[in-house]
């Protein structure tokens, strides 16, 4: 319940995260900024998964 607290602030941001990340991938052209919020992306969910998991 407490982790669910912790993590609502940060919802927003990554729904926004997710869905600008959504656009930069579909556009094949910017292989560098997709390699970058790949890159990102992975570093969140390293840094979220273990407060879901604990």
């Amino acid at each position: 319940m407490l982790r669910v607290v912790l993590l609502w602030p940060l919802a927003p941001a990554l729904l926004y995260l997710l869905i600008v990340g959504s656009l930069v991938l579909l556009d094949a052209e910017h292989v560098t900024l997709r390699a970058f919020f790949l890159s990102f992306l992975m570093c969140g969910l390293m840094l979220v998964l273990p407060c879901l998991g604990t």
